[in-house]
């Protein structure tokens, strides 16, 4: 009689804490991040606005040129751990709702009146259009589908180069309007790119660049159809960690005002959790992160995902007056 009042007492207090154990987690239904030297976890966002983030078509866009691997000389890279941070990127997009992951491959080509702030250390020595596909086919053995961003912060670019980038598998490529002396040049890489079926084409500008300039450029050359994505730039290319350009961002409201929900309007330097709200407000949905969403290091997928959330915690919980962006506008 006494083991079966024992059995009982034990299967009961099991149950009770099983429930206990469900009932905690329905309630705290909420992401989480650690609290700096505690194993206890604090709520940061909901998920209920990630999924508001996601039905809104808000997107944060990890910039692998902030990585510590690419510091180093061509021939000491270790293009197997660039991969590596690269997935891991797209992994903790998607651990924390994300439903399609965004990567942004930045490529400068040295010193030119893109480069503001040349830094020498990242070069298209380091960011071949082949370490892409490396990228790519590494996410297709986890079954990751994500959006492949590639900027490129070099004059002149060719058809040849771009020609590569496609091929190795990216969704985007932009031009920088500061690129090309001759803008027809410029207009027929933007079809060129178009023209390929597997890629669209996006223009970038500096903080500098009058935005009606850009507005008079793609009207004029019958542009709206030909570019999907306008990325302001909201740091002079360069160097990271640069100090966030706020008050470049009636550019990007203009844009918005302009051309609608059918492009994507991408802010780039600066993102952080203290300055995405702002970009947010004007009318951004695609948010390049680089040194704050890696981190100093970019090591393990836990500081990476605290470092994600710290910046989807920076959006409004409320956004008046933004436009849907579905997929198929992507």
């Amino acid at each position: 009689m006494r083991r079966y009042l024992l059995f009982t007492l034990i299967v009961g207090v099991v149950f009770s804490f099983i429930l206990l154990h469900f009932s905690f987690a329905a309630q705290n239904n909420s992401l989480r991040v650690p609290v700096q030297g505690s194993s206890v976890s604090k709520r940061i966002i909901s998920e209920e606005q990630i999924d508001e983030i996601n039905r809104l078509g808000l997107h944060i866009d990890p910039s692998i040129l902030a990585l510590k691997e690419l510091k180093k000389e061509p021939l000491q890279i270790d293009h197997e751990k660039v991969v590596e941070k690269a997935i891991c990127a797209l992994e903790v997009q998607i651990a924390n709702g994300v439903k399609v992951p965004w990567l942004h491959y930045d490529i400068i080509g040295g010193s030119s009146s893109i480069v503001k702030s040349p830094n020498p250390e990242i070069t298209m020595d380091k960011l071949k259009p082949k370490l892409l596909g490396e990228i790519k086919a590494a996410a297709r053995k986890k079954n990751i589908d994500f959006y492949a961003d590639v900027h490129l912060m070099v004059e002149e670019v060719d058809e040849g180069l771009i020609g590569e980038y496609i091929s190795e598998g990216a969704d985007y490529i932009t031009l920088h309007y500061e690129g090309y002396i001759d803008k027809n040049a410029l207009k027929d890489r933007i079809l060129f790119i178009n023209d390929s079926d597997k890629c669209k084409a996006g223009l970038a500008f500096n903080p500098d660049i009058d935005i009606e300039t850009i507005i008079d450029f793609v009207s004029k050359n019958e542009l709206r159809n030909h570019i999907y994505l306008f990325l302001q730039m909201t740091v002079y290319p360069g160097e990271g960690a640069q100090k966030f350009m706020k008050e470049v961002l009636p550019n990007i409201t203009k844009l918005k005002n302009k051309f609608g929900s059918s492009v994507l309007l991408q802010v780039d330097g600066g993102i952080n959790g203290d300055t995405i709200g702002e970009a947010v407000k004007a009318g951004a949905n695609l948010f390049v992160s680089g040194s704050s969403f890696f981190g100093k290091e970019g090591q393990a997928f836990s500081e990476v995902e605290s470092n994600l959330i710290n910046i989807f915690s920076g959006i409004p919980s409320s956004i008046p007056n933004i436009s849907v962006l579905s997929r198929d506008n992507m």
